[in-house]
């Protein structure tokens, strides 16, 4: 026991400076003082926990009811989302809108009208809004699980405490089936009002379309292929005339040339490489030309037959020119003719082909529009089951705890207020005796002496 002594001694005087004996002469002038201030030390916290417990007979007690709500997850199809998302949100949205709802002003108000709040003490000279924050602070509210909470009333009234819970819940639930109600009747008329809208778009479309066909019908007679077949014919009818113009142009040429070598220097040899029998005259003039080769063969040129023969070759000659150019006008209108036709038959397949372009324009239009009407029309009935399961959705809340009537108040606490009471008496009554200890003037010791005077004798006050 003296070592122990001794280390502590050591160890206090390594840390404050003090040794041991100062150290007991300090505990032992600590203890004397508490022996002399006793009944502060005792009276003070027995007078501090008599107040506690009076305290508690002056404190109005306040009570706590609470209620559970689960909201079960609504697996009813929202056209305005994918699927997938909806099951999800359906009760989330709620969850999110809890505080909203419970805490909102209207909720404050209804509890102070069917309370009859107003009518306390304590809240008649409260102005509205500071009646509204009032109520506020005695409503609890806490997320038990991700589709569960609990709402809270406190109330110095037990059945108040009771009953405001109840009526707060009732008010979140048939605040949330109004608003999804509302919403999704709202879903509805905007669906209907979009499926009204696309079928009028849908039945011009369609008007537009067979107006357009029949028009096409009655300006474009035949399909595209007769067209084209027709194209081909006149086409291949011009370039035969093109042919023909052609060899005609050639042999009338060739007759002219003919002729222009004038009077005894005519060369039958250009004639016999003409197509005679494709020529006008051309009979005539093969019948004259064989005679003037026979007689030519046994005759001279100045025998009468033979010249007789030549001036019928020359003077049937003299003939085709003026026959050919006929037959060349008579080409040449119908070469326009196939031309003008072959460039109104263009015109129907350039006609026939925009026209077709411009009705399957349209018929892309008029799917387009009749899918998105098809795809309304289904999410206008998609809303129409929501609307109309909404309208049933009270059983989507189920309260699991229901407000019960408190038998014992949530405050004060006794216990914790008559430990606070000892445990202020116990430090005002150290501080008292403190206090008392610093005023007391007593000399009790040599050190305590102000003045620096011989001592006669000493007087123990023990």
């Amino acid at each position: 026991m003296v070592i122990v002594l001794f280390n502590v001694g050591y160890i206090i005087n390594q840390k404050t400076g003090f040794n041991v004996y100062q150290v007991q002469e300090i505990t032992t002038e600590v203890r004397r003082a508490a022996g002399r201030r006793k009944k502060l030390l005792i009276i003070t916290p027995i007078l501090m926990v008599m107040l506690s417990i009076a305290a508690l007979y002056v404190i109005e007690p306040k009570y706590s009811s609470s209620t559970t709500i689960l909201v079960q997850k609504e697996e009813t199809l929202n056209p305005l989302i994918l699927y997938e998302m909806a099951v999800t949100m359906a009760s989330e949205d709620r969850l999110q809108t809890f505080n909203e709802v419970v805490y909102s002003r209207s909720a404050v108000e209804m509890l102070v009208e069917e309370l009859d709040l107003r009518e306390e003490e304590k809240f008649e000279r409260l102005s509205r809004t500071e009646l509204v924050e009032r109520i506020r602070s005695m409503i609890g509210t806490r997320n038990n699980s991700s589709d569960a909470f609990e709402i809270t009333f406190y109330h110095h009234n037990p059945e108040k405490a009771q009953k405001g819970a109840e009526l707060l819940a009732d008010y979140f639930i048939d605040s949330r089936l109004k608003m999804e109600i509302r919403r999704n009747r709202e879903t509805v008329d905007f669906f209907q009002s979009r499926v009204d809208e696309l079928q009028e778009i849908v039945q011009m479309s369609r008007d537009e379309m067979l107006g357009e066909t029949q028009r096409r019908v009655q300006e474009v007679p035949g399909d595209v292929g007769s067209i084209q077949a027709d194209l081909r014919d006149a086409e291949r009818r011009i370039e035969e005339l093109d042919w023909e113009i052609y060899q005609k142009e050639e042999n009338l040429e060739k007759v002219e040339r003919f002729l222009d070598q004038g009077e005894g220097n005519y060369d039958f040899g250009i004639l016999y490489n003409l197509p005679l029998s494709e020529m006008p005259f051309g009979d005539d003039l093969r019948t004259h030309l064989e005679e003037y080769d026979e007689l030519s063969a046994s005759y001279t040129e100045s025998y009468p037959s033979v010249r007789r023969a030549s001036e019928q070759i020359v003077e049937t000659t003299s003939r085709i020119p003026s026959a050919l150019n006929t037959n060349l006008s008579r080409m040449e209108r119908q070469r326009n003719q196939l031309a003008e036709t072959r460039v109104k038959l263009l015109n129907k397949l350039e006609s026939s082909y925009v026209a077709s372009r411009q009705e399957e324009s349209r018929r892309s239009d008029f799917s387009v529009y009749e899918s998105l009407y098809n795809e309304m029309t289904t999410k206008l009935e998609q809303a129409k089951v929501t609307r109309d399961l909404s309208e049933r959705a009270s059983d989507n809340f189920v309260v699991l705890d229901a407000a019960v009537v408190p038998d014992k108040p949530v405050s004060p606490n006794n216990k914790l207020v008559i430990a606070a009471g000892l445990f202020i008496g116990v430090f005002l009554g150290v501080m008292f005796a403190g206090i008392a200890e610093a005023m007391d003037t007593t000399v009790r010791s040599l050190e305590r002496v102000k003045y620096q005077k011989p001592i006669i004798a000493y007087i123990s006050y023990e």
